[in-house]
């Protein structure tokens, strides 16, 4: 399997307590938080370039598209960065920045 699939580690990452996977595809996956309902897509381009990870965002299922969220190196930062948009919505959108990966 090439560079852009999730492995074990990256799946461990992945706290089925934090999330509810909604779908997984060998470059991407789509997760729920249960902390919010909002929905994310995790993409792992195939292809050089500078982030190996995409992360598109949208406020629920229903909703019909994504929206490019941020970039990041690891999929460690993504998940910081999926927590805190968690805090900032639970918090009434006030900016609050923890690193919450435990």
């Amino acid at each position: 399997m090439g560079g852009n699939t999730f492995n074990k580690r990256d799946m461990e990452l992945i706290s089925k307590d934090y999330f509810e996977i909604i779908r997984r595809a060998p470059c991407y996956i789509e997760l729920k938080s249960k902390c919010t309902g909002h929905c994310w897509m995790i993409y792992k381009p195939g292809y050089a370039d500078k982030y190996n990870f995409w992360l598109y965002h949208k406020h629920g299922e229903g909703d019909q598209c994504y929206h490019l969220h941020r970039r990041k190196n690891c999929l460690e930062m993504v998940i910081r960065e999926i927590q805190n948009h968690d805090l900032y919505q639970i918090n009434g959108r006030n900016i609050i920045f923890k690193n919450t990966i435990t």
